[in-house]
């Protein structure tokens, strides 16, 4: 089975032996550095999401998004593009299109109020993305999914 089956079917995808690098254009390797990317993301945007308001307008959202890639265009120009702090402008600009996405275009938006259950706990944090990327829920339902199995756990040790 292809590995784009195997996602499109949201199996785990198959793992090619270590050393597959970047030769297969989908080994192992290369999804290790995408989780690695993703896992970052995440962080930025749940960070966002806890420090600033939602967006109010798609013109509100594009000038933000506006903003974070003149920031890393910047970079671009002073030849620092692959440079961490061009990484963290890159990291804030995905940030950013997904926040239009969940405060301007999800019917559930905004999600502030739901990230302040998350906070800075790592294994909330984990188990939300887990739900997100593994289904066809919005965040909203996937923070309110993990909230519902955390209680249920507690119901259960009760």
């Amino acid at each position: 089975m292809s590995l784009e089956l195997e996602i499109s079917e949201g199996k785990e995808p198959s793992k090619l032996p270590a050393g597959a690098g970047r030769a297969a254009p989908h080994g192992s390797a290369l999804i290790d550095r995408i989780d690695s990317v993703l896992f970052a993301l995440r962080h930025e945007l749940l960070k966002a999401c806890k420090k600033h308001a939602p967006m109010h307008s798609p013109h509100e959202g594009h000038s933000v998004i506006r903003e974070e890639l003149d920031e890393l265009w910047d970079h671009v120009k002073r030849d620092t593009g692959r440079s961490h702090e061009a990484k963290e402008e890159a990291l804030q600009i995905a940030a950013m299109g997904i926040r239009y996405v969940l405060d301007l275009c999800d019917d559930n938006a905004p999600i502030v109020d739901l990230v302040d259950w998350i906070g800075d706990d790592s294994e909330k944090g984990d188990a939300v993305w887990r739900i997100f990327v593994s289904s066809k829920l919005t965040m909203r339902e996937a923070i309110q999914r993990a909230i519902n199995q955390q209680h249920d756990k507690a119901q259960t040790r009760a």
